[in-house]
């Protein structure tokens, strides 16, 4: 039986325009209520503070990270961070920052795997959407992302329950 590919191997391989698409054909259905309790959540947690910071494991082209700062922005300065492990990826977020809410900075925008990048200072609100596939030794990557929330913060890891959506997303498209 052949190897399959690791998410994170798929994305380094710069395979995003084909990859994202069979992605994004499994997703679709499901991603937008996700956001929505993602955003009701946050904007709960985070009613009564003015300044917030955000971290995004696997940040992506920004498509679903401006939904989720379109959400939350209201009444927010949002610093925000992201890693991802696709030069692709990091050009398209480029491009959709520019339509987050105007009270967002997008402070840094990194090209690292989770594994690799030092995390330096706290977060209230850390996700990894779809990302978390991607990600070997999970008991010290769980203590990495209690390590960097903040008091009261809050993360939220979005994944399939059926496992690496990458892999039922080209199954799905017949491959």
């Amino acid at each position: 039986m052949a190897e399959k590919t690791t998410y994170t191997e798929l994305w380094e391989k710069d395979l995003i325009e084909v990859l994202y698409k069979r992605f994004s054909a499994v997703v679709k259905p499901f991603e937008l209520p996700l956001l929505d309790i993602i955003i009701e959540k946050s904007s709960e947690i985070f009613k009564d503070k003015s300044d917030l910071s955000m971290f995004e494991i696997g940040a992506g082209t920004g498509k679903y990270t401006s939904v989720i700062l379109h959400g939350i922005a209201t009444g927010h300065h949002i610093t925000y961070t992201g890693i991802d492990v696709s030069s692709a990826q990091q050009k398209q977020f480029e491009e959709n920052s520019k339509n987050f809410p105007e009270n967002v900075e997008v402070s840094e925008y990194t090209l690292s795997s989770w594994q690799e990048y030092n995390v330096t200072k706290q977060y209230d609100l850390v996700l990894a959407q779809h990302s978390w596939y991607g990600i070997r030794g999970a008991p010290e990557n769980f203590e990495k992302i209690k390590e960097i929330l903040a008091d009261k913060g809050v993360c939220f890891i979005m994944l399939n329950p059926k496992g690496n959506i990458s892999h039922i997303a080209m199954e799905n498209n017949g491959e």
